[in-house]
């Protein structure tokens, strides 16, 4: 999969109220973000991740090795 620019993304699905809601909540109590990384993922970059507080959970710690993208979803 290429690489995508967010902001053009952004730009042309732009986020629902209710995405925006969402975030703000988030937000407000102070929710931590969760990450999944598929096997194509580069363990250094989960590393990272989990260094700066966020829980990171892999395709092989979920058991999901091999599988197709549509499953990681």
């Amino acid at each position: 999969m290429p690489w995508v620019d967010a902001v053009e993304v952004m730009k042309r699905n732009p986020p629902t109220r209710r995405e925006i809601e969402q975030v703000i909540e988030y937000q407000r109590r102070k929710a931590k973000p969760r990450f999944y990384s598929d096997e194509n993922f580069p363990p250094e970059a989960v590393r990272l991740v989990r260094a700066k507080g966020v829980k990171a959970l892999t395709a092989k710690e979920a058991g999901q090795m091999g599988h197709p993208d549509v499953n990681h979803a």
